[in-house]
């Protein structure tokens, strides 16, 4: 009788449908990202926005934002792992930093290193502003968006080769 009860518990409460983290992802796949700085950055050349997005309508979006430690470790990583990420004519990868001083902000995370990343500065929180609409969990993850602004993934590329396959895959429109 004891093992009827604890088939009953374990239906009842064990399989009670999706994966509440997956739901959640899910659920934020295809929300518009509002992302529209007046400048990107790389290496010390500015581009303007529009044009950035003509040439790489796929981007893989960092927020980072000065004096968070985490920050600092996902910054480093992203330097350390740079040539396992997916590469793509289309895609390009942005860093949406929070804070004055990026220069100084680099200088800690990586070093003497030159950052290999796009930047943009959002000094007064308006990349978390515009986007009250997505949970703040999903904003400081990484995210996947297309041509339309919409989250098109969610995760990290630098340490799943799936992540990076998926990446692929939807600029390959074979998702």
């Amino acid at each position: 009788m004891k093992i009827v009860y604890l088939f009953l518990f374990l239906g009842i409460f064990c399989c009670t449908g999706e994966n509440p983290r997956l739901r959640f992802l899910k659920d934020n796949i295809g929300k518009k990202l509002n992302l529209h700085p007046n400048s990107v950055i790389i290496k010390n050349v500015s581009y303007d926005y529009e044009q950035f997005r003509t040439l790489y309508p796929y981007l893989v979006i960092n927020y980072i934002v000065e004096g968070c430690d985490v920050c600092y470790a996902k910054t480093f990583e992203w330097n350390n792992k740079k040539m396992v990420l997916p590469k793509d004519s289309l895609l390009a990868y942005l860093f949406v930093f929070r804070g004055k001083n990026f220069d100084t902000f680099i200088k800690r995370a990586i070093g003497d290193v030159e950052f290999p990343f796009f930047v943009t500065q959002d000094m007064n929180n308006i990349f978390m502003t515009k986007n009250s609409h997505i949970p703040d969990e999903i904003l400081h993850n990484t995210m996947f968006i297309n041509s339309e602004d919409k989250i098109c993934a969610i995760g990290e590329p630098i340490n799943s080769e799936k992540m990076r396959g998926l990446y692929l895959k939807i600029i390959s429109n074979k998702y």
